[in-house]
């Protein structure tokens, strides 16, 4: 996703999260001459600082180093412009979050983060971690706005401005690289056609079996019934039996048929912007 080659090498990587699987579907990796030092894991659902707000946003469950790794992680922040891991690691997050134009970005309070059950000494501070990057709590989470809104230059002393500047600069070319990597590698914005419209989708092939199928169904059980000589005639004692089961069985492959057809119109729409096969 992002990549610093220099002395050494450093990295952000995305994949699958294997190992906290309660705490994120996605984990992006900071790397140092890949080696793995800090992690930040996140899934993609529901608000749950704001059950009020609609749409899907982005969701940290945790954000972790390595053991062991404290000096790496102190001599990759002196490199990267006194950013730390973790803050890269957020400003790689926004730029999956605008590239899938998620609204917000939702950080777990410390109280609520699975790790305070682990044992060990070693505790990441979550709170002052949110509250370092200016997110607003809300009940056991913390919320930002994507993009992250930058503070303006009176907000810093003026002997900080131009370390914040470079600062600030440094984490948008990441977050940038990360949302035009990400969107070339997993989203596909089909721009070359017009959106499909209702009268386009039904001429889909797409269609033309579910739609057969239900006409089929349909009129298989309306002749069946009203044909007299059948497999057991109308006007024996039991002749209607197996009118009954054609009709049943004619109703559930119509009502499957039906099930896709409705499939099929909700998916016709579509998004602007679809993964990537």
């Amino acid at each position: 996703m992002w990549r610093l080659s220099g002395g050494q090498d450093y990295a952000i990587w995305l994949s699958a999260n294997r190992g906290h699987l309660l705490e994120g579907d996605f984990e992006l990796a900071f790397r140092l001459d890949d080696v793995t030092i800090y992690t930040l894991c996140f899934s993609i659902g529901p608000n749950l600082a704001d059950s009020a707000a609609p749409g899907a946003v982005m969701l940290v469950g945790r954000v972790q180093g390595k053991r062991g790794r404290f000096d790496d992680i102190r001599r990759a922040t002196k490199v990267l412009h006194d950013i730390s891991p973790p803050a890269l690691l957020m400003s790689a997050a926004e730029g999956v979050a605008l590239a899938l134009e998620l609204p917000q970005i939702c950080g777990v309070a410390g109280s609520e983060q699975l790790a305070r059950l682990e044992p060990g000494p070693e505790r990441f501070d979550y709170d002052a971690f949110w509250e370092s990057l200016s997110g607003r709590r809300l009940g056991g989470w913390y919320q930002f706005d994507a993009p992250f809104p930058h503070k303006l230059p009176l907000e810093t002393a003026p002997h900080h401005r131009r370390r914040a500047r470079r600062k600030r600069r440094f984490r948008d070319v990441v977050r940038e690289a990360v949302r035009d990597d990400f969107a070339a590698r997993f989203v596909r914005c089909d721009t070359s056609r017009p959106a499909p419209t209702a009268v386009a989708t039904i001429g889909n092939r797409h269609w033309a079996l579910p739609a057969a199928g239900l006409v089929t169904a349909l009129a298989l059980a309306v002749v069946y019934w009203a044909w007299p000589r059948d497999l057991v005639p109308d006007w024996t004692p039991y002749g209607r039996v197996d009118d009954v089961a054609v009709v049943v069985g004619c109703a559930a492959i119509a009502a499957k048929c039906l099930a896709l057809l409705r499939g099929r119109a909700v998916s016709g729409f579509g998004h602007r912007a679809t993964p990537a096969e």
